[in-house]
């Protein structure tokens, strides 16, 4: 979840933007933190139709459970080119003693296309470990990839949907510890009612939900 809107701090004039984000890992931790900052333009360059704004980024950064307030510096980038659109940021907050944390996003829209990436990097003790999001959305189909790397672990979890008329059908793979995993979960909607079928390859389970608002 990413969700950006007006402060609502006392000094909004000073941060007058908030950004929060949030997410669960693959152990099912949720993580979330918020920025306050402003934006600075610093460049603007245009050819032919395309127009492309940097941003400078300078604010504070809250993380949920520590009320510590950690300065952020950034950078936004803006370029927007005949119905296509594409945003690239990275903040970074300094945490003492050589530690950090870093985010970069990155979104691109076009036609009904839309794809979306989202690193989360933590350095701790000289320990670094990166969390990148991959999302990816095209004519009904999705496309969701989450990577965890720290050392020489790299633990990797996606979901592949596709909806026809009123089945989705959900593929997921997962690498984790060195073991992998493959299963699909098909959705059928009847008369409000969600049927799910989870497919593996020595069988499959059926359950049945009424669920009107089925994410």
């Amino acid at each position: 979840r990413n969700e950006v809107s007006e402060s609502d701090r006392e000094d909004k004039e000073t941060y007058p933007v908030k950004n929060v984000v949030s997410y669960t890992d693959l152990t099912g931790g949720k993580i979330s933190y918020t920025l306050y900052y402003n934006e600075t333009l610093v460049k603007t360059e245009t050819d032919e139709g395309e127009r492309e704004d940097t941003y400078r980024i300078e604010g504070i950064m809250l993380v949920e459970g520590d009320e510590t307030e950690y300065p952020i510096e950034g950078q936004r980038e803006q370029e927007s080119d005949r119905g296509e659109s594409e945003n690239e940021s990275w903040f970074r907050a300094d945490l003492g003693g050589g530690d950090y944390i870093k985010v970069t996003q990155e979104t691109e829209e076009e036609e009904g296309e839309q794809e979306q990436e989202f690193k989360y990097t933590v350095c701790r003790g000289g320990v670094v470990e990166t969390t990148t999001l991959e999302y990816e959305s095209e004519r009904g189909e999705t496309e969701l990839k989450m990577t965890v790397r720290r050392g020489d672990q790299v633990d990797v979890l996606e979901f592949e949907e596709e909806i026809k008329g009123n089945e989705r059908c959900i593929k997921v793979e997962a690498s984790m510890d060195g073991e992998r995993v493959r299963f699909e979960i098909r959705i059928t909607t009847v008369n409000g009612e969600s049927f799910y079928r989870y497919e593996f390859k020595d069988g499959y389970r059926d359950f049945g939900r009424h669920d009107d608002h089925d994410d």
